[in-house]
C-alpha cells in the first residue's frame, strides 16, 4: 500500500490494491473490505460528492455498488473489527439494523447520489438498492421525479401548515392581550390582523409577479408592525400586573 495517502492518486492506488486482495476468502478478505471503505470514504471526502462518482469511474476499478458497500463497512470499522464476523456479507448484515444506518438511507446527500447513478451513470434501480443497502422501493422513491416533485410539495405544504398553525396561535395570544387592554389598543389590534388577513388573500388572488412581490413585502411588513404590538401588549399586561392591588397583612 502506499505510504502517501493525503493525495487521491495514493488513495486510489490503495483503493484499488486493497480491492484486489478481498477475493480471499473469510476474515482476511473482511479486513481488506473494511480498509477499502476506509480508504473510498476519505477519497470521497476530498472529491465531494458532487464528483464522486466520476472519479470512481476514472480512477478505480471497483462498481459503484461494490465500492458503497465497503464504504458501509469502512464507517463501522472499529466495531467489525472488534466482532466476529467471519465475511463481508455476514458484516454487512450484521450492521443493517444499526440506527446510523437506518438514518443515512434518508440523508440528502445520499439521495442526490441515488439521483446520480441512475440519471447520469446508468445503474439500476436493483444496483443502487444494494449498494446503499435499502429497499428498491425506497430508491424507486427517490429516484423518479415525480416522487421527488411530490415529496417536494408534500414537504412544503406541511411547513405551511405549521406556519399557518403558529402564526394562529400567537394572534390568539395577542389578540386576548388586546382584549384586556380594551379601548384603541384592541381597535388598532383587531384592525391590523384584518388588514393582514384581506392582504394575504389580494396576494394569493393576484398573477402579475411583480405586484404579487409587492403584496408579499406589505405582508411582512404588518407582521412587522403585529410583532411591535405585540411587544407593547405584553409590556402593558407586565405594568397593569405590577401596578395591581396590593395585599397587606393585617397586624
Amino acid at each position: 500500500m502506499p505510504t502517501d495517502l493525503s493525495t487521491l492518486d495514493g488513495l486510489a492506488a490503495a483503493i484499488n490494491a486493497e480491492h484486489a486482495l478481498i477475493w480471499r476468502a473469510g476474515r482476511e478478505a473482511l479486513e481488506h473490505a473494511i480498509t477499502c471503505g476506509e480508504l473510498l470514504l476519505k477519497a470521497q471526502g476530498q472529491v465531494g460528492t458532487g464528483h464522486w462518482l466520476n472519479w470512481m469511474s476514472d480512477n478505480v476499478g471497483v462498481h459503484p455498488t461494490t465500492a458503497y458497500r465497503y464504504m458501509r463497512l469502512g464507517r463501522f470499522a472499529s466495531d467489525l473489527r472488534a466482532s466476529d464476523a467471519e465475511g463481508v456479507e455476514e458484516a454487512l448484515r450484521s450492521i443493517a439494523g444499526h440506527p446510523w444506518h437506518n438514518r443515512q438511507r434518508i440523508d440528502d446527500e445520499v439521495k442526490s447520489q441515488m439521483v446520480e447513478m441512475a440519471g447520469q451513470h446508468g445503474m439500476t434501480i436493483t444496483e443502487i438498492a444494494e449498494a446503499f443497502g435499502c429497499s428498491q422501493s425506497t430508491v424507486w422513491y427517490w429516484v423518479s421525479p415525480k416522487s421527488r416533485a411530490a415529496h417536494v410539495r408534500s414537504q412544503q405544504q406541511m411547513r405551511d401548515r405549521h406556519a399557518r398553525v403558529a402564526d394562529e396561535l400567537t394572534a390568539r395570544r395577542n389578540k386576548a392581550l388586546a382584549r384586556e387592554s380594551g379601548g384603541a389598543v384592541a381597535d388598532g389590534y383587531s384592525l391590523l390582523r384584518r388588514c393582514l388577513q384581506k392582504v394575504d388573500i389580494a396576494r394569493t388572488d393576484e398573477h402579475n409577479r411583480e405586484a404579487k412581490a409587492a403584496l408579499g413585502n406589505a405582508i411582512a411588513k404588518l407582521h412587522e408592525a403585529e410583532d411591535e404590538m405585540a411587544r407593547a401588549l405584553k409590556l402593558m399586561s407586565v405594568r397593569k400586573v405590577r401596578s395591581g392591588p396590593k395585599h397587606h397583612q393585617a397586624g
